[in-house]
């Protein structure tokens, strides 16, 4: 009599878990890539292998890493099976970074990569001091403002969620380099309302502020009355209107306030351009937290 019991495959649970990250970018993507219609086939595989490399140069690579890495070159339009870009590593060449580093002709390019590889590297524990060196000989490659780096770190921060405490740390971040700071001296205002609280990122021309303005409209001849005419009146109409301050920008909004009673000012943490597609994915993140508070 033969047996019927099915032969049961071996190493089940661990090729379902990989199976199951590899769907996971698939089911929920991250933005798609600054760099996805800039880079061809050749570079972009590049582009892994680099990533890759900066990841593995502690020597391992968390579960954590291992996903976030497969998500960000499956935004670049790569397939997400890291395992082919690890075998790749000892054979890339210097005249391939070569290619890569002139490939990428504009700071906007140079730093999308670069923050690639700090969310890929941060994304799980702090950075060993083989990843903060590899990461800075990359940006040795290239010449990086010290407010553009300091900048990329702050939004690396941001969407990892680790904490950028405006309250606690409200001086250093209102007197860094890293705020812009707006004061509407040409606009004063009563009844001034606050619209956005402070540390809400901040779509363009989110109105940050409303308040009232006193217009002044000279009437014409036609429009005074008799007793304006002799001088009772001074013919001249005073209104009031709702002005509101906007945003001049997309940021996290770092401070705001009144001077003298009557003009607004504002400081905001800019998002670089290469990150402009992120903008949805940091509201959302931003609302889970407020939620989960």
């Amino acid at each position: 009599m033969t047996n019927s019991n099915p032969k049961i495959p071996s190493n089940i649970a661990t090729k379902l878990k990989t199976k199951l990250s590899n769907v996971k970018p698939l089911l929920d993507p991250l933005p798609t890539s600054y760099l996805a219609d800039k880079l061809d086939d050749h570079n972009k595989n590049i582009y892994a292998t680099l990533l890759s490399a900066v990841v593995l140069s502690k020597g391992s690579i968390t579960d954590n890493e291992s996903r976030m890495l497969s998500m960000l070159l499956s935004r670049l339009g790569l397939d997400g099976d890291i395992s082919r870009y690890f075998s790749q590593i000892d054979d890339i060449s210097e005249n391939q970074i070569l290619e890569f580093a002139k490939v990428l002709n504009n700071d906007d390019e140079r730093l999308s990569f670069i923050f690639d590889c700090l969310l890929a590297s941060r994304c799980d524990k702090p950075l060993t001091n083989e990843q903060v060196e590899v990461i800075n000989d990359l940006c040795n490659l290239w010449k990086f403002s010290e407010n553009d780096i300091h900048l990329m770190v702050f939004w690396v921060s941001e969407i990892l969620g680790i904490t950028n405490n405006l309250s606690a740390n409200n001086d250093d971040i209102v007197d860094s380099p890293l705020s812009t700071y707006i004061e509407k001296k040409d606009q004063p205002l009563k009844n001034i309302k606050f619209k956005v609280r402070v540390g809400e990122f901040c779509s363009e021309n989110t109105t940050i502020a409303t308040g009232n303005k006193k217009i002044s409209e000279k009437n014409t001849i036609a429009q005074l009355t008799i007793a304006q005419l002799i001088g009772e009146a001074q013919g001249r109409k005073i209104e009031e209107k709702i002005i509101e301050i906007r945003l001049s920008g997309v940021g996290l909004l770092s401070d705001h306030g009144v001077i003298n009673k009557y003009f607004v000012y504002y400081r905001f943490i800019p998002l670089p351009s290469y990150l402009f597609d992120w903008q949805d994915c940091l509201k959302e993140l931003q609302k889970n937290s407020s939620d989960k508070d």
